[in-house]
């Protein structure tokens, strides 16, 4: 019967926490497809008397179609490895039956001369893991996790007409005459459904007018030959530093490096950030390259609306009641405004949350919901 040592939080600085902490590290530099890597695996003796001998990381592979097994014990000690160490190690493999030629011993301290030619002799693999952290240079200590949020804007509307005289608008209707929808909704609805490229840059999209979407000039019908907007996408990089951390599995008998892992660790990304803006592929690979250290883009994320004028479109009840009160307040002034040219920063402000506002509950349009 196989079992598993049942896991709890050993005391800090305990000889538990740091053996868990090697262990843990072995396991993940042995972790590649094809194989199966388990810890603290208790695997039952030969002699049949129920004891059990635990095994600190067990890989189980497949060579040429049959089952190999390979057992590696984990020491995080101050202490060196001695004779007596690799003794206990082999006596271990013995009584459960793993060969000892598929054993592998990690010290994270130096080997005894006399207990690294006992390995030798008995065909079991000595390892050494070193932590070279405090050997990379301050460039290379940093660590950086970067998420890119994609946002598109609507730059230009170019609209062609069959009819030359007809003056057409941004927004459509049914023929009842009650709205369907904008422009910015098919460039929205193009935006959720991939049509418009994630690459930074301007493209040139054209958009499909539903049949049931209509413009009246002059009692008779607009027939429109083409609608095509210009976007931009934009990337907004927030970075999170944290610390790296690089160990190397060294071969003591022949000093060479068998492994080798990279980890770095990053604080949990609450509160606001500083947002870094790039208008090309170009400048954002520069960016990402010459900072040095290890950089993780954690992914493209794309802003839920699309930018249009002075809005994240579809626009949130906030942000329509922003635009009301300037509109009141230019009223009163004896100004007038243009929600085309307003400021954007004034209506949504300068935080990137401003886009994940829940559409206002009156926009008549929703990409894929049947229209009444």
């Amino acid at each position: 019967m196989v079992r598993t040592r049942r896991k709890h939080n050993a005391p800090k600085g305990s000889t538990r926490e740091k053996g868990d902490v090697l262990e843990q590290i072995i396991a993940e530099m042995h972790n590649l497809p094809g194989v199966k890597v388990e810890r603290n695996i208790f695997l039952p003796t030969l002699d049949k008397s129920g004891r059990t001998r635990e095994i600190d990381v067990l890989i189980t592979g497949q060579v040429a179609g049959f089952p190999v097994r390979i057992a590696i014990e984990c020491k995080n000690e101050k202490d060196s490895t001695g004779i007596a160490k690799i003794g206990e190690f082999i006596d271990k493999l013995n009584d459960v039956g793993l060969p000892v030629q598929l054993g592998i011993f990690v010290s994270t301290s130096r080997y005894e001369s006399g207990a690294i030619e006992r390995a030798k002799n008995m065909g079991l693999r000595t390892l050494l893991l070193k932590d070279v952290t405090s050997k990379l240079t301050s460039e290379v200590k940093k660590a950086y996790q970067s998420l890119i949020y994609l946002q598109a804007t609507i730059a230009t509307v170019n609209v062609s007409v069959a009819n030359e005289s007809d003056e057409p608008s941004l927004f459509f209707f049914d023929e009842k005459g009650k709205i369907r929808g904008s422009i910015g909704d098919l460039a929205w609805d193009a935006w959720l459904k991939g049509k418009i490229p994630y690459t930074l840059g301007t493209h040139e999209i054209n958009l499909d007018l539903p049949k049931d979407w209509k413009q009246i000039h002059n009692e008779r019908e607009i027939i429109f030959t083409k609608i095509k907007v210009s976007v931009l996408v934009t990337g907004y990089i927030i970075t999170v530093e944290g610390k790296l951390k690089q160990y190397n599995l060294v071969d003591v008998n022949n000093e060479t490096i068998e492994k080798w892992q990279v980890k770095a660790q990053f604080p949990p990304p609450f509160g606001k950030h500083v947002v870094t803006e790039f208008h090309t592929e170009e400048d954002l690979d520069r960016y990402l390259v010459t900072r040095g250290g290890l950089t993780i883009v954690s992914g493209r994320l794309k802003l839920p609306k699309v930018r249009w004028a002075s809005f994240y479109w579809p626009p949130s009840l906030k942000a329509l009641d922003n635009f009301q009160k300037a509109l009141e307040n230019a009223i009163a002034q004896g100004k007038t405004i243009d929600w085309i040219t307003f400021p954007f920063n004034e209506i949504e402000g300068t935080d990137l949350s401003a886009a994940y506002d829940p559409i206002w509950e009156g926009h008549p349009y929703e990409p894929d919901r049947p229209q009444e």
